[in-house]
Parts: structure tokens; sequence; C-alpha cells
């Protein structure tokens, strides 16, 4: 922080000892960048034998937590969202599933109503409940076929005729295309962007970022499955919210912005995303936002008590693209060599990448079985629920920790 030139000069001190250095985590794709640091804290917490909670990850923008969210999720690790709500949950989220849903279920009542005037169409309440009165079977956009004798306004008329339309004319598309163009299409066709972006505000910004990570999330359950279509994403996302239940807890990753987080310290920290144009964010202005930038790199450096460690991403998607070359931000070369765990900081990214694609074969696990899991080791299966890739399997790992996994996600080694 001592490199901006706009701050009272001060000299910084603590009566801690000598910590450990800053470790460098190097990652393939933001998947990746998210499964190692969750290994790190996994390692970490047994080494050591500390609970979860003394474990913070920091971001610059909330969209960068659907990765990691996901990883966590996968592994039945809990997680808590300090000053923010869980990615699954976030409105602009929610709004963009209920579109899907209702694409591919034409009975969803609670869908209809949430993204009928959404983006604005100019149907109030008074209208919906019209609607809902006309309605002659569960199947809300065949009853909407003969419209004309509805007692609405001739602009919410229209304005109902091209939903109906249209929610019909991507239900047929969604057999047999994928979910990603799908998605794209329907979001150019409301304008969901210019909805966003033309408000002109750092909220209104960032849920439009969170939609764009969204669809990112597709394009990375596409290229894991096989077969991927629009309702099948659906049961994934809605396998996440389920397993988000299973394992009870109150020792949970703390997770939050770098905002967020002032005040607050924690043992081991990790900052991720350290690229350039993500953190820093790159403006218009580059000299005078730098220095903000700085200020909370300094900020989120600071929230840790123990140890600190800095993850960056050599790709990343943006709105499902194909993954985009990125650069390690200013940030890590600023800080002195001798600061830096270089012998963590010299490991290959290409040394092991973590995770597998989904398995969507049969359950070939079976009761008391040693397995072996890539984050929490051996265990020992205790019992298992349900057939098929979406099998629950309940583990007694060696360290003590019982978990219960999707067969599918937890890609395990069977060793006896």
């Amino acid at each position: 922080v001592s490199r901006n030139q706009n701050r009272a000069d001060k000299k910084l001190w603590t009566k801690n000892k000598d910590g450990n250095k800053i470790k460098i985590i190097s990652a393939y794709n933001e998947r990746d960048e998210a499964f190692r640091i969750i290994k790190d804290i996994s390692n970490t917490k047994s080494r050591k034998s500390i609970p979860f909670n003394k474990f913070l990850i920091l971001y610059r923008t909330n969209a960068q937590s659907r990765a990691i969210e996901d990883v966590l999720i996968k592994n039945g690790i809990l997680y808590n969202i300090v000053g923010g709500v869980k990615f699954y949950d976030r409105k602009e989220v929610k709004d963009v599933l209920a579109y899907m849903r209702l694409i591919i279920n034409p009975n969803d009542s609670i869908s209809f109503d949430r993204i009928i005037n959404f983006p604005i169409r100019g149907i109030g309440k008074t209208s919906i409940s019209k609607i809902h009165d006309y309605l002659s079977s569960d199947n809300i956009i065949d009853s909407l076929k003969e419209i004309d004798q509805l007692k609405i306004g001739k602009k919410q008329l229209t304005a109902l005729k091209e939903f109906r339309d249209m929610i019909k004319r991507y239900s047929i598309r969604s057999e047999s295309e994928k979910p990603s163009i799908i998605m794209k299409d329907l979001l150019y066709d409301i304008k969901l962007k210019e909805f966003y972006l033309n408000q002109n505000t750092s909220e209104s910004d960032e849920r439009w970022s969170n939609i764009e990570e969204c669809i990112s999330g597709i394009v990375e359950y596409e290229n894991n499955n096989e077969n991927p279509t629009l309702s099948s994403y659906l049961e994934e996302v809605s396998l996440f919210t389920d397993i988000d239940s299973w394992n009870d807890n109150d020792d949970k990753v703390t997770m939050m912005t770098i905002h967020s987080s002032k005040g607050l310290e924690f043992d081991y920290v990790y900052i991720v995303g350290l690229e350039k144009g993500l953190f820093p964010i790159e403006r218009m202005f580059e000299d005078e936002n730098i220095e903000e930038e700085r200020r909370l790199f300094y900020v989120a450096l600071t929230r840790a008590q123990n140890e600190v460690s800095l993850s960056y991403a050599k790709s990343r998607r943006k709105f499902g693209s194909e993954p985009i070359p990125t650069f390690k931000s200013r940030f890590i070369d600023e800080i002195p060599d001798k600061l830096i765990d270089q012998k963590n900081n010299n490991k290959s990214i290409n040394d092991s990448i973590y995770y597998n694609t989904n398995r969507n074969d049969e359950c070939a696990i079976k009761v008391n079985q040693i397995i072996s899991h890539k984050i929490f080791g051996k265990g020992k299966v205790e019992n298992i629920e349900g057939t098929g890739s979406n099998s629950k399997i309940t583990i007694l790992f060696f360290n003590n920790t019982r978990k219960k996994l999707i067969y599918k996600y937890a890609n395990l080694e069977v060793i006896k």
C-alpha cells in the first residue's frame, strides 16, 4: 500500500511473531482455482486439527462465488456468505432459473407468476389474478391459446401473447438445443442486459454479472455431461440446493466480498481471482482507481492472523464464452519476493487437475467399502441411499469427519 501516492505516511507494526510466508495458488481456470483452494483448506484443517470456521475466502465481486460454492457443495462442505446471499438464492439468478423452469414445465405457476412481469411488461397483480381465473387447465401456456376474451387492457393482452409465444418457441428448442444457446438467445430476446445496465448503478451491474456467471455455469455443466439438456441442468441446480441441507453442522467456511470484510479477522484467509481486470478491476480512470483497489487489497491481506493465500486462474469464462486467457494481478508482483513461499509458488499448475467430469454411470460403491476421496482422504462407506449416479453416499472418513456425498460428484476410488 506504500506505493499509493495519496496516503498518509505511517509505520505499520504487529506484536505477533513472524508468521508463515504468503502462498500463491496458480490454477488452470476458475473451477480448478476453486478446487485447489478447497483442497488446501481441507489439508490445513486435517493437519492442524482446526474447524472450518477458521477459514475465510475473499473475492472482489459477488459473481466469483459461484465456482467456489459449486465445489464446496459437491464435496459436502458447509459455508456461510456474510453480507450477501448464496449464488442460487440471488434474485437475478432465481429469475433466470424461473424462465428455464417454465420453458420445461408449462404447469409451473410459481415460475409464471415470478417472470410474467419481469422484465416489466405492464402486467400487474390485477391482470395476473384475472389470468389465473381464466386458465382452463394446469398447462398455463396451452390455456393461453385463446385469450382475446380475457378482460385486460390491449397493451397487456399483446404483451401476454408475445410472452406465451416466446415460451412455446423456447420450449420446442429445448428438446434439441444446448441449454447455453437457448438461454443466451432468451436473455437477448427479453433484453435483460439492457434492463440492468441501463440503470447505471453498481448494484444493477453486479446483478448482470451474476447472470453472466450463471451462463458460464451452464456451459461448464455442458462440458462435463455427455447429453446436456435444460431439464437435466435444472435437476443439477435442485440437487445443489438439496445437498446444502444434508450435512447439518455449525462448522462452516466463511465467504464474502472484500468490501464486507472490513473489521473482521480470521486465522486463514484466501484471496481469490487476483487477475488483471478482476482485481484490480479496471475502469476508465486507471490511475485514480488503482489506488483504491490497492487499498482494498491491503484490507484483504490484513484480515489474516496466521496465514494468507493468494490465488489466480490462467483462464476464465465470461458469459459462457470459451476460456479467455488471463494475466496475474500486478498486486502479486508488488509483494517482495522474500515474503512469498517460493516452494509453493513454483508448483506447476499442471501437477494435477483435481476435478473430474461428472459420472453418469451406475453407482459402483458398496456399504462397508474403504474408499479414497480427493479432499477428505480415506474413509468407510456407512450408507447408500437411492440408485444410479445420483446415489447419496454417507462416508465416515478416517479423520472422523462424516459426509453425505453424491456419487457422480464425489469421484471416489475404491481401496478395498
